[in-house]
Parts: C-alpha cells; structure tokens; sequence
C-alpha cells in the first residue's frame, strides 16, 4: 500500500514537473520572438500628400481665361492661374465670374469648365474616373472606352461613350444634364431614401431636383 501511494506522488510531480517546463519554454520562446519583432525595422507606406498615388494618370489644364483657380493637394484656398499647367488626382480647379479653362486626361476625357464653377479632380485611376462637380457648368467629352462618373449634390452621374453638359445651379435646388452623345446613368436616392436609377439618351435633358429627390427627363434641340 505504502509503495503504491509513493507511485502516485512520484507520477504526480513528475506531471507537475513537465508542466512547469512548458510553460517555461513557452515563455521563453513568446518573449525571444517579441524582442526579434521590436528588433526588426517597420514597413514604410509609400505615401505622399503632394503627389497622387503612382497608378493615378496625371492630365494638364491646357486653356485659361480670366478668373481661374487651382487648388494643389495641399493647399487650403485656390491659387490663380494665368497658364497651362499638369493636373493631378486630390487638385481642385475653381473659375470665377468671367472664367473659363480646359481639361485634358488623353485618351480618357476632356472638360470644359465655365463662368463660376468648382470642379475636383477625386480619382483619376485608369479603370474609372471620378469628379466632383459642386457648383456651376463642365461640358464633358469622353475620349475612350471607359466610363466617367460626375458626384454632384445626391446624384451620381455616370457618362458612356459619349459627351454631356452637366449644370449644378448656385441659386436654385436644381442639376440638370443635357446629354449630347452617349448615354448618361444617374443614380440617387428618392424622397422615400429609395435608390434609384435612370438613363438618359442623346438628345434629352434630366432635370433633378435636390430638395424633392424628383426627376424629368425632356427632350431637347442640340
């Protein structure tokens, strides 16, 4: 009976004695690899607030008259511009009362910015294009395959294949888009927060009221 009950406490720390080392040499090995992690240099994100992304195609303003802007990824208020210059994705091009100036990406779309208008560059990767349109008039031509997609106040516009006059007014809760060539979808949500979407043909003009969330379509001369 003795030298049965020593057998147990024998078996027992030899247990404990085998949990104990595992314990151990798991730590031991947890703490080597953090100190081998603190040792080793962090990766680097390759990014930069003056320049876009590499992949982003750059464009050029390649006219301007009168009162024209631009805005660099940087800066905080529009500089005035009195010749051609690169454009890039994340700048800004603003026009004042008697302004006008004109974009070009080539091969992808061409722009048109008039009088009293605020136009940004927000996307520029070969796969899709997108701008922002918060104010006045742009005539957009697309140059290519791709499409191109206009974000304005709650709607979405997206140009295929073709060329579009797209119009945010300053004094009236109004978008309008005559569509010239092409095809244009608009997509945006209802007074019901519903989403919605519409195509539009050459030849006709949408009209989009902001504070109903209503849509006409009409046709119109060219």
């Amino acid at each position: 009976m003795g030298k049965e009950i020593f057998k147990y406490i024998l078996l027992f720390a030899l247990f404990l004695f085998v949990g104990a080392l595992g314990v151990f040499g798991f730590k031991f090995v947890n703490q080597k690899l953090s100190v081998e992690q603190l040792k080793s240099p962090l990766a680097l994100t390759q990014f930069s607030l003056e320049t876009a992304p590499s992949l982003s195609l750059r464009g050029k303003l390649t006219t301007v008259f009168g009162d024209v802007g631009w805005e660099s990824r940087t800066a905080t208020e529009p500089a005035k511009l009195t010749a051609p210059r690169l454009l890039q994705q994340g700048e800004q091009i603003t026009t004042g009362d008697n302004g006008k100036a004109t974009i070009d990406f080539p091969n992808l779309f061409s722009a048109v910015v008039y009088a009293k208008t605020k136009l940004d560059i927000l996307q520029t990767l070969p796969a899709h294009i997108v701008l922002g349109q918060e104010s006045g008039t742009v005539e957009y031509l697309q140059a290519s395959g791709n499409s191109i997609s206009i974000r304005t106040h709650g709607l979405l516009a997206n140009i295929q294949n073709g060329n579009a006059i797209v119009t945010v007014s300053k004094t009236l809760p109004l978008i309008t888009i005559v569509v010239k060539k092409g095809t244009v979808t608009v997509a945006y949500n209802d007074a019901q927060q519903i989403s919605q979407l519409q195509s539009i043909d050459a030849g006709n003009e949408l009209f989009f009221y902001t504070n109903t969330r209503k849509t006409i379509i009409k046709p119109v001369r060219l």
